[in-house]
């Protein structure tokens, strides 16, 4: 896949810290927020996915089963799987996706 430039992978360490891990090896997709089900999308070549609807006073709705999905297809396709929050006013809303808070990194 051509054309990725470099990518950087976002994830939240304790004390509300972001640490990047950047490599030029590295693709991941952010689908935030989540407005529908991306069950056509091909995971071919992706490492990671960044998941969490949208949070916000104005925030729009997101189907859990739009989150498992996604977390079930990364699952097959060996793509770490990041679920960052349910849809809500405030951010990091519904941390847990089916009881688990699912916060999984790509190896490097």
């Amino acid at each position: 896949m051509s054309g990725w430039g470099e990518a950087f992978l976002r994830r939240r360490a304790s004390g509300g810290q972001t640490n990047c891990a950047r490599s030029p090896r590295v693709r991941f997709v952010s689908y935030e927020p989540a407005l529908g089900p991306l069950e056509a999308f091909d995971l071919t070549g992706i490492h990671g996915v960044i998941f969490g609807g949208e949070s916000g006073p104005e925030f729009r709705p997101m189907q859990i089963e739009w989150a498992r999905g996604m977390r079930d297809k990364c699952r097959i396709g060996r793509v770490a799987f990041f679920f960052k929050q349910s849809a809500g006013r405030l951010p990091e809303t519904g941390i847990e996706l089916d009881g688990q808070i699912i916060r999984e990194c790509p190896a490097i």
